[in-house]
């Protein structure tokens, strides 16, 4: 580790800059570790926002426990990197110099013209208020996105004893982060419980109407709603990188040790990113650069950040792994669900989808009920990517 790496700036206040933080003290960093967080909290986990933080009537944001030793400054936002001066500009006038930087800023709620009515969760201040509306008078929620937070959502809003209604423009929702077999198989879960779809019809607007919404479709159809929420998907926190040099395309671009890279190609030193804004070129058959919007990426991206920042050898990188809860249901993915589908092999009590190449290795799985195969077949997409 270079004796010339005395402080360490965080900046974003999730989980992949936490476990960055606890990664580097692991590693034997003793520097000063300053964490740079926008919202006025300290680090929370964020998948429980659309599930037990909307169920359970007594939920309370609960800052993570950590012993990592981050002196936070919440309430202030990153507005510039200047990499020459080493240093963050602050919101408010101020600047943090460092001697190795975490862009850790995450991503927020994709807000697309028409709908800036619908209610949004991606922060507990959306969950607050999300779960205030649904712990009071029950009614019509209509869910415009039907991805894994609208997914989880509307199995909410369905057992809090709401009629759901869930709208994408999409005529197949999640196929493609799912596989085809199991988006089915998902979507027919909330449908048999009531909850209905409208797939394939895209949204013109949301709009307030007396206490309520119209929520109007392109082909001028309209259903009202006593609450909708816009889940459409989210948008990486990278706007205060602008003029840093930094390339920042859907994204911050890393190199596959999580190092950032300029927009002529070069890498930044010093500087890494982590988590869901950070774009790493993957183990896909054309290697391209991606982001991953999973809980598992916060952990895996931040062991990687912090072995380059202080000398180690970077973990094994494994395959990514990501969960959704669907009313009784656990579903896992492991890997890339694409290539040819398998048939449903059934399990205990649930059942498994395999994926397979052109070249016939298993690029990818989804176990439904099923936990004690998913380490099996992370192993075995991990070493058929290896050998690939």
């Amino acid at each position: 580790m270079s004796p010339l790496l005395r402080r360490i700036v965080i900046v974003g206040g999730g989980v992949a800059g936490l476990r960055t933080a606890e990664a580097l003290r692991r590693n034997g960093f003793s520097g000063e570790l300053v964490g740079i967080n926008a919202e006025n909290r300290l680090p929370y986990a964020r998948p429980s926002l659309s599930k037990d933080a909307l169920f359970r009537s007594d939920w309370e944001c609960v800052p993570l426990e950590t012993t990592a030793g981050v002196r936070w400054q919440i309430g202030v936002a990153a507005s510039g990197l200047d990499l020459e001066q080493r240093r963050v500009e602050l919101d408010d006038g101020s600047t943090v110099a460092f001697d190795a930087a975490v862009v850790a800023t995450g991503v927020r709620a994709r807000v697309l013209r028409g709908t800036e009515a619908g209610l949004t969760l991606r922060t507990a201040d959306d969950a607050e208020v999300l779960h205030g509306i649904l712990h009071g008078d029950r009614g019509h929620l209509v869910i415009v996105g039907a991805g894994f937070i609208g997914s989880e959502v509307a199995v909410t809003a369905h057992s809090l004893g709401w009629a759901v209604t869930i709208v994408d423009s999409d005529p197949t929702p999640l196929a493609r982060a799912l596989g085809p077999g199991p988006a089915r198989w998902l979507w027919e879960q909330h449908r048999v419980r009531g909850v209905r779809t409208r797939f394939g019809q895209p949204v013109q607007s949301i709009q307030r109407s007396g206490a309520g919404y119209h929520v109007t479709f392109a082909h001028d159809s309209v259903i009202q709603a006593d609450a909708v929420v816009a889940s459409l998907g989210a948008v990486p926190n990278t706007e205060w990188l602008r003029g840093s040099g930094v390339d920042i395309t859907d994204g911050v671009l890393t190199d596959p040790a999580g190092r950032a890279i300029t927009v002529t190609g070069t890498v930044v030193d010093g500087v890494v990113a982590v988590g869901d804004v950070a774009r790493t070129p993957s183990r896909t058959p054309d290697g391209r650069a991606v982001r991953h919007e999973h809980w598992a990426v916060a952990t895996t991206s931040a062991q990687r950040a912090a072995a380059t920042l202080t000398g180690r050898q970077p973990p094994v990188e494994l395959p990514p792994v990501f969960w959704t809860d669907v009313y009784e249901h656990r579903v896992q993915v492991v890997g890339h669900p694409s290539g040819v589908e398998s048939e449903p092999e059934p399990g205990p009590r649930g059942f498994c989808l395999r994926y397979e190449g052109g070249d016939g290795t298993l690029t990818g799985a989804v176990v439904v009920n099923w936990p004690q195969l998913l380490p099996v077949l992370s192993r075995r997409v991990a070493q058929a990517a290896l050998t690939a």
